[in-house]
């Protein structure tokens, strides 16, 4: 998407192609408290993020890798749990 993003961006208007949610795994969990960039770590070709939940199950926290590609958020969102 070329331009710049809204000041506020309600999550409900996002469908796909302007952007989408990242649902966590379990309530709470702080998924997406870190985001980075990991790379194309499947080889395809397109880049993967790598998302953090530092407080899953107990505090032992997770990470979750969504793998790029023009299928990834095309309802707008991301269920981590998947």
């Amino acid at each position: 998407m070329k331009g710049q993003f809204p000041a506020v961006l309600p999550l409900a208007s996002l469908n796909g192609k302007n952007g989408f949610k990242l649902d966590g795994e379990v309530g709470g969990d702080f998924s997406g408290y870190s985001v980075s960039a990991a790379g194309d770590i499947n080889g395809d070709g397109t880049s993967d993020l790598l998302i953090g939940a530092y407080r899953h199950t107990s505090g032992m926290g997770r990470s979750y890798v969504v793998f790029g590609g023009p299928g990834v958020g095309g309802s707008g969102l991301v269920a981590l749990s998947e």
